[in-house]
């Protein structure tokens, strides 16, 4: 058994968060990730989904290449971007 810290020591966890602010941090989290477009992150799963599967480090760089492609090219993508520019929240913005 190995502590949260010691696993975030050897790069195993992000960050560890004392029990009491689980409950804060999951929300701030949830309110980050409500940021992001939609599409955005469905595509991000998907993406985790399949490369979890394939066994090569070239084909997870295909796959991400063809998904950043595909979003960066999107409505959504140019909406973000147009929002950001013109300092406003995004479409998807809550």
């Amino acid at each position: 058994m190995m502590s949260a810290v010691r696993a975030q020591e050897l790069g195993l966890l992000h960050e560890v968060v004392p029990t009491l602010a689980l409950g804060g941090e999951a929300l701030r989290l949830a309110s980050d990730l409500l940021q992001g477009g939609p599409q955005a992150l469905a595509e991000c799963k998907d993406l985790f989904t399949r490369t979890g599967l394939l066994s090569a480090g070239e084909q997870r760089d295909v796959a991400l290449a063809s998904v950043l492609a595909r979003l960066r090219a999107s409505a959504e993508a140019q909406g973000g971007l147009a929002a950001m520019i013109a300092r406003r929240p995004p479409p998807w913005a809550p």
